[in-house]
């Protein structure tokens, strides 16, 4: 059984700011593997460790995601195949399906297909659906329990709170939230084997496709501007007695419907 997880190199999301005007800044801030991508990963790795002889593949793509994707084979990943996002600025799920869904083919499929919920950066949800789509293949979103026994992925999902499980035939697409597991910090020893793995860097002309097809000029959603909301404190001012500025206190968050 081959996995393939998938995984996305964004900016770290808390380092980001905004300045006086509202404006994103990014230049500067580092770059991480998703959050959710992660709990995709530590899901393959359980299922391979109850299915001796399971291949694990990472899928991987970002802007200097050669580096970043070192993290997830030190988490239990055999290989990887990697790319360079630089090449397709400007994409969206769309124009980004297209590329991960050429890089599968070419890789000569896989048998189960796991990534996040969402992305850390954009959190659309919309990848893998779009991938579905592509391959062919179901697809079964919001996992927060994930095994394989036979030809069969069984997956409890949870949306909107409600719990429901699936059996669904191999090969399909889970996405993963975040409930499903706690990833595992990989060690010492772990990390120093992930640079020995095999890493295969592809170009879009190696997958078959082009940055006109894939980049800005492909996606189906262009981002004019990120601005963060106005934020003005209201400077309310509170004196007297402790007895009294807590009752004002009091009055004042029930004013704001806090409580």
């Amino acid at each position: 059984m081959r996995i393939v997880p998938l995984v996305k190199q964004v900016v770290d999301v808390d380092q980001v700011k905004a300045d006086a005007d509202g404006n994103i800044q990014t230049q500067g801030v580092p770059f991480k593997i998703s959050n959710y991508d992660k709990n995709g990963v530590e899901a393959a790795v359980r299922i391979k460790e109850k299915n001796p002889g399971t291949e694990i593949v990472a899928l991987a793509t970002g802007p200097n995601i050669k580096e970043g994707v070192k993290e997830v084979l030190a988490m239990g990943c055999d290989k990887a195949f990697v790319i360079n996002s630089s090449e397709f600025k400007g994409s969206d799920t769309l124009a980004s399906s297209r590329v991960i869904a050429a890089a599968i083919q070419k890789m000569g499929g896989a048998d189960l297909i796991i990534g996040g919920e969402g992305s850390l950066d954009a959190y659309t949800g919309f990848l893998g659906p779009r991938l579905s789509m592509r391959l062919g293949i179901p697809i079964v979103t919001y996992a927060v329990g994930l095994e394989v026994q036979g030809n069969l992925a069984k997956v409890r999902s949870n949306v909107g709170g409600i719990l429901e499980d699936f059996e669904v035939p191999l090969p399909c697409i889970v996405t993963v939230s975040e409930e499903i597991n706690q990833p595992r910090l990989p060690a010492l020893i772990q990390i120093l084997q992930a640079g020995k793995k095999p890493t295969q860097e592809w170009k879009l002309s190696d997958v078959g496709l082009s940055a006109d097809a894939v980049g800005e000029a492909g996606a189906g959603v262009k981002i004019l501007k990120n601005q963060a909301p106005k934020m003005e404190r209201k400077r309310v001012r509170i004196k007297g007695t402790p007895e009294e500025a807590a009752e004002q206190l009091v009055q004042a968050l029930r004013k704001e419907g806090v409580f």
